[in-house]
């Protein structure tokens, strides 16, 4: 809530220079970097906890807004560019109706109930996001219907 209320009260020249895009990029590099450096991935998986990573995530959020401010799209760095293409941006449109179905969907895969193995966890990620494709419809035009309801209000 922080960081958008900064996002909100920045000056429109700093929202517009050209680096943001590169500091997103430096922001997750380190904390994939960190990651692995300290550890924080397991044999059982990740471990749970804050590591001070608020400050950098906030930091990506922050520099992503402002990258893609004045267009729409990341004017300057790689994985912003990356993050904005078709495919990323239709599997992110999918996600929340991904999100919705992958708990039941674990449910029903008795034999991978861990997903301890990668061929399990593909299997779950790519059911739940193709199921997730098709329920998409659905969820946006509830999303629009809600939407149109709030407004009328």
């Amino acid at each position: 809530m922080l960081t958008a209320r900064l996002y909100d009260i920045l000056p429109d020249r700093i929202r517009a220079a050209a680096a943001w895009g590169w500091v997103f990029d430096a922001c997750l590099v380190l904390i994939v970097m960190s990651v692995y450096r300290l550890q924080l991935y397991t044999q059982d998986g990740f471990a749970f906890g804050d590591f001070l990573f608020t400050g950098p995530f906030c930091l990506a959020i922050l520099s992503a807004c402002c990258s893609a401010s004045t267009s729409g799209h990341p004017q300057s760095g790689f994985m912003g560019r990356l993050l904005a293409t078709s495919p990323l941006v239709w599997l992110a449109d999918c996600a929340f109706a991904a999100y919705l179905v992958q708990d039941a969907l674990l449910h029903t895969m008795p034999l991978s109930k861990h997903l301890r193995s990668a061929p399990d966890a593909l299997a779950h990620a790519a059911l739940s996001f193709g199921i997730g494709a098709l329920v998409h419809p659905v969820e946006a035009a509830c999303a629009r219907w809600v939407d149109r309801r709030i407004r009328a209000a």
